[in-house]
């Protein structure tokens, strides 16, 4: 239990339902661990008005699915997408930053090895600015949003497993798609294709408008144990 606690403990200090493949054994003290390099697009809209499409960054999610027995199992993940500085035409040239950054904390039931579901809390976090002009035109806003979600599993041969992932809350979808290949003993190789849209970003002050997706194709390794 003391080596559980420090792996959940030592990956929150590193720091979306994991985008790797889903651990799909949730007996008791079955864990598995998710590392994944992604290369997300970040778009912002602020007030309903201004789209800006940021530039590309790599970016790493995060997570660790811990099995409590009974079917049951705890989960906490991260992704935080930051792009490049981006110019921004409409603003003549001026340059924008922006962040949608994310942390779940899920409770699951699996069904079989095939289907789970989760319900939880996601702690997420947007910022637009524009760095020349940032007391007038700048945007940040935090939100807890309640969620649901459904896990689905299937095996494409012996060693390569499809998954999928969707979740939604007030203003939040959440999904992954992805293909994992088997390279060692619980050792898997994962590529997917993750979004995650979060819309009515309010600042308390302005009362502006922001609404934020990521989006984008990565690469990761799972290790299960």
């Amino acid at each position: 239990m003391r080596k559980l606690f420090g792996i959940f403990a030592s990956l929150i200090l590193f720091a979306g339902v994991a985008t790797a493949s889903p651990l799909t054994d949730y007996s008791a003290g079955k864990v598995s661990i998710d590392l994944d390099w992604r290369n997300t697009e970040l778009q912002g809209n602020y007030n309903g008005n201004y789209a800006i499409d940021f530039d590309k960054k790599y970016s790493v999610d995060g997570g660790i699915t811990i099995g409590l027995g009974n079917n049951f199992a705890v989960q906490y993940n991260v992704f935080n997408p930051t792009p490049k500085t981006t110019a921004v035409p409409d603003f003549f040239g001026d340059p924008f930053t922006g962040k949608l950054s994310s942390q779940q904390y899920n409770l699951m039931y699996r069904f079989n090895p095939e289907f789970a579901v989760y319900t939880g809390i996601m702690q997420a976090n947007a910022s637009f600015k524009d760095l020349d002009w940032s007391l007038i035109f700048a945007d940040t806003h935090t939100r807890n949003i309640w969620q649901f979600g459904l896990v689905a599993t299937t095996k494409l041969g012996s060693k390569t497993t499809g998954y999928g992932i969707v979740g939604v809350g007030r203003d939040l979808t959440n999904w992954v798609a992805g293909i994992s290949f088997e390279v060692m003993p619980n050792t898997e190789l994962n590529i997917s294709y993750r979004e995650l849209k979060i819309n009515r970003f309010v600042t308390t002050g302005l009362g502006a408008r922001l609404d934020s997706e990521a989006s984008g194709f990565g690469v990761g390794v799972t290790h299960k144990f």
